[in-house]
Parts: structure tokens; sequence; C-alpha cells
């Protein structure tokens, strides 16, 4: 199974084109948010296409409660701080801020763990889990969008970097 991992988008709404492309293209109906959506109704498309959202709060993230009245109102999920679950037979950590994300990783406790924050990018492996930042795709910041593919059964994760304006 293959999910998409996004975070920072700050509402901005025109990235969506190039992020629906390769969920289209990778038949991608999953995607986990790693906060700072800003916007509430951010979400309106993603769940025209019958996309689930799993989304963390970020610093940015000023109205939470309508948040997450609108995706748990679509079969979707919010989690205030820090989510950690199960899916797919993966144990997930995700949090927005990058701080204890080591530390975390190197517990054991979890297969895979995902932030955002930094609006940099970053893929890499501590202790036998994958830690991914997905960047920004919204784009603010480093003039790059970002998100990651990650097929949750071969472990295998890839940025990739969107056009727009």
């Amino acid at each position: 199974m293959k999910i998409a991992i996004i975070s920072d988008t700050h509402d901005r709404l025109s990235s969506l084109n190039g992020l629906f492309y390769h969920l289209e293209k990778q038949g991608i109906n999953t995607v986990f948010h790693a906060g700072d959506v800003v916007f509430p109704p951010f979400f309106k498309e993603f769940f025209e296409k019958k996309i689930t959202v799993y989304c963390t709060k970020g610093n940015n993230d000023g109205e939470t409660e309508y948040l997450k009245m609108q995706l748990e109102s679509h079969n979707s999920h919010f989690y205030s701080e820090i989510m950690n679950i199960e899916f797919s037979g993966k144990r997930i950590l995700m949090k927005h801020k990058p701080d204890l994300v080591k530390s975390l990783a190197k517990s054991g406790d979890f297969d895979i763990i995902i932030y955002g924050h930094t609006h940099k990018p970053d893929i890499y492996e501590e202790s036998g889990t994958i830690v991914i930042n997905p960047g920004s795709l919204s784009g603010y910041l480093t003039d790059k969008r970002t998100f990651v593919l990650l097929d949750l059964d071969t472990g295998k994760a890839e940025i990739i970097e969107i056009s727009g304006t």
C-alpha cells in the first residue's frame, strides 16, 4: 500500500493540482499531513476525491476545533499534537515539530516517524525506523513544493517536487 505524506501546506491551494496528479497516477487515497494546514476548509478537494486524511496540529494551525470537525465528518482523523497509530501493519508516529524525533526513532517503538515544520525534505533511517520530513507542499521558505510517496510494503520513500505558482 502506498501513501502520500505532506506538511506545511499553509493553505496554498495552488499546490493541490500537482499533488492530486501524483495521487491519481499512483492510485493513492490516503494522505498523512504533518501540520500547518492553516485554513480549515483546505481539505474540501480531498474529501471530494474520497481521500482519507490523517493530520496533526502544526504551530500555525489556530482553528483546530473546526479543522477536527471538518476532518472527522469526512472519514478522516485529526490529532492535536502527536499521532501514534498502527496503520497497515506499521507503527506510525506523526508530529509537527522535529524535537525528540531522533530519540523516538532510537526507541525502536515505531516503524515510521513523520514530522514537518522545517520545510526541508529529509528521509533517513535511524535504528530501523524510517524518519520522514516531506518538506513543504506550499513551497514557502524554500521555493520547493515537495511531498513524499511511501510504499508501506517495501519501505521505499521518495521525495517528489511539484511545479506550480
